[in-house]
């Protein structure tokens, strides 16, 4: 009986697999045979207020909700090295901590009331705050955002509980392979102490007074430092006076913004081994990448799709999944930074197939880097991949006028899409060829595989 029921699960998962690739198939070929979209975003009208907050606004009357994002230059990366955290537990207590003259609990409850959304959350170089509300109650939804991000009250009582649940956040990111294997890649790669790398633990946190949380918010949270992106059902008219109404009273002057220590460009091969009991290793592999305004960025974008990033199309999803079974996602990205970012190519396999499946990988990237074998069939599907994804970064309101931001934080023109979309179709075969070998190194790569022994580097005892 064992054995039939084993049968009939091995057999069920081969069918399920096999139905599968074959819809990816199905997918690919009908892709190649498409001719690319013709990407035509709506008109988003930009508005610089006398404060020095730029606005971009896309009025859409398809649901009467109204989406906001304010973008503030303020993140991990300008937190002191004494306490790190800062801005993230400051954006919490921002949230939590009262706000205007409501207290943490009357401040809750009118968002409640009003069915509203309202969050705010910090990465490395930004703070993003977000509220959907009904649009017959966008006067209210904006007054409660404004009071969050210009008359937080930060509540000493809430300010103890925000810290606890950073500190919980924390405890759960160790007990998660994947997050583990992240972070320890990331800090390998930049070192523990960069500000691209670090992060909170609890002594920072204690150290991390009302005070400074106080001084962090005076210190960036003002118009001039704020982008403002807003879609949905409201006449340009309203939100425009909207905005300058309950922005008037905001604190005004210059945001000087701390230096960051820059990267250093090497490249070492090396490789951590971390125990941990799981029933498989989580694999991160790569080397620090490029700037983003780097003009290689566009032809690495090829490479990287060619590499892992195109899914089931890409050499390593086909090679080490779908032809071996040795892996049930493998994937890379290149992702430009304001320093330089990361080449990361992420896998999870068998403890016992560990070792093999870093060799198959690092041959790929000899592969492509050195011997430079990319075939004008590859290049061309890339192409055809990345151009047609581009219609998802226009299929809501409220992503349209988030790109526009972001374009405008980054400091890419308005039109950036464009620009990335002619770069990419101008890329040729010897492109891809001189970036590959300029950017990718094969013998440079730093690998972090957290999960159970069972490698040959534990039979030689090298794993911790």
């Amino acid at each position: 009986m064992r054995r039939a029921v084993g049968f009939i699960t091995a057999l069920a998962c081969a069918l399920a697999v096999s139905v599968e690739c074959r819809a990816a198939s199905e997918y690919f070929e009908r892709l190649e045979r498409e001719s690319l979209p013709d990407v035509r975003p709506p008109e988003v009208k930009v508005v610089d207020l006398a404060n020095g907050m730029r606005c971009f606004l896309l009025s859409d009357s398809t649901l009467p909700i109204v989406n906001v994002e304010v973008i503030v230059r303020s993140g991990a990366i300008f937190d002191p090295e004494d306490k790190v955290g800062l801005a993230a537990l400051a954006a919490a207590h921002m949230r939590t901590g009262g706000a205007g003259d409501l207290s943490p609990a009357d401040f809750d409850k009118r968002l409640d009331d009003l069915g509203a959304g309202l969050g705010i959350s910090t990465s490395r170089e930004m703070t993003v705050a977000s509220l959907e509300v009904l649009s017959q109650d966008l006067e209210e939804g904006l007054k409660l955002l404004f009071d969050m991000l210009f008359k937080p009250q930060f509540d000493a009582k809430r300010l103890s509980t925000a810290r606890k649940n950073m500190e919980e956040a924390l405890r759960r990111e160790d007990d998660s392979p994947d997050e583990k294997a992240d972070r320890l890649f990331r800090e390998m790669l930049y070192g523990k102490d960069s500000p691209w790398a670090r992060r909170p633990d609890t002594g920072s946190l204690k150290r991390i007074s009302a005070q400074d949380i106080s001084d962090n918010h005076s210190r960036y949270f003002k118009p001039g430092n704020m982008i403002i992106a807003a879609a949905g059902d409201f006449s340009y008219a309203r939100i425009e006076g909207l905005l300058k109404k309950l922005t008037q009273d905001a604190p005004t002057g210059e945001v000087t913004l701390p230096e960051v220590e820059p990267v250093a460009l090497q490249f070492q091969k090396k490789r951590e081994d971390v125990r941990k009991k799981t029933s498989q290793s989580f694999i991160r592999m790569g080397h620090l990448g490029v700037k983003r305004d780097n003009p290689d960025r566009f032809a690495l974008t090829i490479v990287n799709d060619i590499l892992g990033g195109g899914g089931f199309k890409s050499r390593l999803m086909d090679d080490i999944r779908v032809k071996r079974g040795m892996a049930y996602s493998v994937s890379s990205s290149m992702a430009p930074n304001k320093d330089y970012g990361q080449f990361v190519i992420s896998l999870d396999t068998k403890a016992d197939q560990t070792d093999e499946a870093i060799q198959l990988v690092e041959e790929h990237v000899q592969r492509i880097a050195v011997q430079g074998d990319f075939t004008k069939e590859e290049l061309d599907f890339a192409k055809q991949s990345i151009i047609s994804s581009l219609v998802f970064l226009f299929d809501q309101p409220s992503s349209v006028t988030g790109q526009r931001a972001r374009y405008h934080f980054l400091g890419y023109p308005d039109d950036y899409w464009r620009v990335f979309r002619d770069a990419i179709m101008r890329t040729g075969l010897d492109d891809l060829k001189r970036v590959a070998k300029e950017y990718l190194h094969p013998d440079g790569m730093e690998t972090v595989v957290v999960g159970p022994a069972g490698s040959k580097r534990d039979k030689e005892g090298k794993g911790r």
